[in-house]
């Protein structure tokens, strides 16, 4: 089987991909794979010229040269594309909860109550202006190729009461995530894109990573304490792993 060609572009949460690599490439021998990470307030900083996409800022070529082994440009000809982190986070539906409430939700006398048709619409709002987004209809610009999407993980169980407090308290976790996996996909269809789910096996419950997969979280650089919001290279292992699964069907 020929090879096929996979790129990913994202942020401090493609660490984890890239150690989880390091387990996987003798077993997918036939997949070619190519990184392209820097912080996300770099990533605003990459541009099209021709057909390709460069990278218009000192810092970030620095950046991509470390993390692809010295390439600074994203050609248009890789088989598949995986967007990474990127903002994308369930994080995203809290912004729209602690401004309106659906019928369904606990209520906030203080807060609007809007259909649930209209949280959808709100929801896909925010996640539009998302830098994930941005970067897909920006990619868009060079390729038709497949493109998954992997949001930034679930927060470990130890920092959930820090992630959405309010949210959890009110019982509603359960249905905005419902909500955000659901907008993501319906979104993304539209645009020869999918929408990769975080596995049920890297999960402590419905609303939390476990624990042990944010102890010694990889970074982009050494020497950052673990949050517990990034996650370490056998949770990259597991992700990437569904990623390649699903490009072996496509």
């Amino acid at each position: 089987m020929a090879s096929r060609r996979v790129c990913i572009i994202g942020d401090s949460h493609t660490a984890a991909l890239k150690r989880g690599w390091e387990t996987l490439r003798m077993e997918w021998a036939d997949i070619e794979l190519e990184i392209f990470s820097a912080s996300r307030t770099l990533l605003e900083y990459i541009a099209v010229e021709g057909n390709t996409l460069v990278a218009t800022d000192r810092r970030l070529r620095n950046y991509f040269a470390h993390s692809s082994g010295g390439k600074t440009e994203i050609a248009p000809d890789y088989d598949v594309y995986v967007l990474c982190g990127l903002g994308l986070s369930p994080h995203n539906v809290t912004y729209v909860y602690n401004r309106c409430r659906a019928f369904h939700h606990a209520l906030e006398p203080k807060l609007p109550l809007v259909s649930g048709a209209m949280l959808r619409a709100a929801i896909a709002s925010q996640l539009d202006v998302s830098d994930a987004f941005r970067m897909l209809r920006t990619l868009r610009q060079i390729t038709g190729a497949p493109a998954l999407l992997i949001a930034s993980p679930l927060p470990a169980r130890a920092r959930t009461k820090e992630f959405w407090p309010e949210v959890e308290k009110n019982g509603d976790v359960s249905d905005l995530l419902s909500v955000f996996r659901s907008v993501c996909a319906s979104v993304l269809r539209e645009m020869n894109a999918e929408f990769i789910r975080q596995p049920e096996e890297t999960l402590a419950d419905e609303c939390a990573t476990r624990d042990e997969f944010g102890r010694n979280a990889e970074r982009l650089f050494p020497g950052h304490p673990d949050d517990y919001s990034h996650m370490n290279g056998a949770y990259g292992a597991i992700i990437l792993r569904a990623v390649l699964e699903r490009i072996a069907a496509l």
